[in-house]
């Protein structure tokens, strides 16, 4: 488990490291929050509060890291606000040090917090991270609907990216951020445009939802390896569509390559730790010996192609 913590001047060096030439100018790494102007297409002033990830032992579930937050010069008594003032886009991130991930949470939904508010991230969005892809973890939090993206030095870019995207619909009122909102008349509204490349990610990201979520409700959003439902509040569940061949490596958003998971079971997936016979539909698990098979309903075909991808390029044994 990740228990250690860096300086928070390390921490603005990873970060300063990993977006390398992208940035043009940066304040002093000594103090906290770090302000760095960055080339374009990323948004062009950021203002930057790092934390660090871990996952201290028997503090939270197995499969969850926290950072927690503390804003500068916060009292243990007081509540505690990131500064979006003078048009600076705000960035939330963590820095989980022993798999080199980048964690971005929405800094516009933690506007008024406790001393040392913890938020959270799963572990199957770290191995995301740590596989190369962004990861992307929805959680319900009172002030909206939060995407926590998960990223590796080579990715990072691209998931400030994302959050400058995502966090345009989470701004308060009145509230401006270069990158998200316009607020420099020298500049047109294009000059802080997303590239072309992310807006085709988004409307991926947009009709990947709507089959995954159909497909959800179709299995009632029970997994389809144990039949477990969990959740997320009183009245609605919660389950996770996984693809068996993952989008970063050509497979397709396509109902025959995906499958509905609790997020135990798509946590093993993610870490290659299930196999599943593409004619038999027998799951072969490292460490359950419960035989199963993946439940199929009507209307839900898996290819057996991806499932023999998953055997032969994701599974760890």
């Amino acid at each position: 488990m990740s228990t250690d913590t860096l300086p928070k001047e390390q921490l603005h060096q990873k970060l300063l490291s990993a977006l390398d030439d992208a940035v043009v100018d940066y304040s002093d790494t000594s103090q906290k929050p770090l302000e760095i102007t960055l080339d374009h297409p990323l948004p062009p002033k950021v203002r930057v509060y790092m934390y660090n990830v871990t996952s201290p032992e028997g503090d939270r579930p197995d499969d969850e890291y926290k950072a927690q937050l503390i804003a500068p010069g916060q009292d243990s008594d007081e509540r505690g606000s990131f500064d979006f003032s003078d048009d600076w886009l705000v960035l939330l991130i963590g820095y989980e040090q022993y798999d080199e991930v980048f964690v971005l949470w929405d800094g516009y939904l933690h506007p008024n917090f406790s001393f040392s508010k913890t938020v959270y991230v799963k572990q199957w969005a770290i191995r995301k991270a740590v596989r190369g892809e962004l990861g992307e973890q929805t959680r319900n939090l009172q002030t909206g609907e939060e995407v926590v993206i998960t990223a590796n030095s080579e990715n990072l870019n691209e998931a400030i990216r994302l959050r400058t995207s995502l966090s345009s619909s989470s701004l308060p009122e009145g509230t401006e951020a270069a990158g998200v909102s316009n607020p420099d008349p020298e500049k047109k509204a294009t000059d802080y445009n997303i590239p072309d490349k992310r807006t085709s990610e988004i409307t991926r990201k947009i009709r990947n939802t709507i089959i995954v979520n159909n497909l959800k409700q179709r299995y009632n959003y029970r997994c389809q390896v144990c039949g477990d439902r969990r959740k997320q509040s009183r009245e609605n569940y919660y389950a996770e569509g996984h693809h068996l061949k993952p989008l970063s490596e050509g497979g397709p958003d396509d109902i025959r390559n995906i499958i509905i998971l609790c997020p135990n079971h798509h946590a093993d997936f993610d870490f290659g730790m299930v196999k599943v016979d593409p004619n038999s539909l027998e799951i072969d698990h490292y460490y359950e010996d419960k035989k199963r098979e993946i439940e199929l309903r009507p209307g839900h075909e898996i290819n057996p192609g991806f499932l023999e991808y998953n055997n032969a390029h994701i599974a760890e044994f």
